[in-house]
């Protein structure tokens, strides 16, 4: 993970001003900092992005949040479910025991994304 600093803050608070016009100083950097920090700075600022495609909202950094949240559930999906096929032969038979591919899910921390081959 990268971490998120000032900078990256202002960056992304930067891109919002470029649509709404919005006075950007320190404080205003700052406050969304407090409430960005734990994210990626590159989901934010595609967040941002998908975001001015979606709503003419006032963008806030709940607005953020939640599409950050949704980009990651995106590609923690994406990784089981390549894990899972990496797992399965092209028939669809699988080729590893449930109980390690179970292993294998929660060692990559996926375990709780969808329900497995083994368990439809």
């Amino acid at each position: 993970m990268t971490r998120h600093t000032l900078e990256h803050t202002a960056t992304i608070l930067a891109k919002i001003a470029a649509v709404d016009r919005r006075i950007v100083g320190e404080v205003e950097i700052m406050a969304w900092h407090e409430v960005l920090n734990d994210l990626e700075p590159d989901d934010c600022l595609e967040a941002v992005a998908i975001l001015r495609k979606e709503t003419s909202d006032w963008l806030m950094p709940a607005h953020i949040r939640r599409v950050v949240a949704d980009i990651e559930k995106r590609r923690a999906a994406a990784k089981r479910r390549a894990l899972l096929e990496s797992m399965t032969a092209p028939d669809g038979t699988p080729m590893v025991e449930p109980a390690k591919a179970t292993k294998a899910l929660e060692e990559a921390g996926l375990a709780q994304e969808q329900r497995p081959w083994w368990e439809n």
